[in-house]
């Protein structure tokens, strides 16, 4: 599936989780990143009342910032599908759309949180997963 990203550091800061500050007159620990060629995949289905539908997924990782959420969209009926991500573990949401949602604010986004579906990718493979589609609150 390609090489994905292991880890990505400069000295002791994990740039996967935490954000790089570069003061004026300092110069960063040089940048590390180690690729692996293990990647996974996850691939589904959206449903809305049991039956077949449409939207957009997020995915997402407890290990790294709401700022790195990957997103895919699917029609009514087909699958979505993520390739060439980092074995582990993942959390899994679908919405009919997410225009307007701050997905990537974890205020905006904790509500629907326990409704995520948890998934463990594991090398070199593809996982299913089906998700019922969330209703959006304003």
């Amino acid at each position: 599936m390609g090489q994905v990203p292991y880890t990505t550091s400069s000295g002791t800061i994990d740039l996967l989780r935490e954000e790089l500050v570069i003061s004026p007159g300092h110069r960063p620990e040089p940048l590390e990143v180690i690729l692996r060629d293990d990647g996974a995949g996850l691939r589904g289905t959206i449903e809305a009342d049991g039956k077949p539908s449409g939207g957009t997924v997020l995915l997402f990782s407890d290990h790294i910032s709401l700022e790195h959420v990957q997103t895919a969209s699917a029609q009514n009926g087909a699958e979505f599908l993520f390739s060439g991500l980092a074995p582990g573990d993942y959390k899994v949401l679908a919405f009919d759309s997410v225009e307007g949602l701050e997905f990537k604010n974890p205020e905006v986004l904790g509500p629907y949180l326990s409704k995520a579906v948890s998934v463990t990718l594991q090398p070199n493979d593809v996982a299913r997963v089906n998700l019922e589609r969330m209703i959006r609150t304003k």
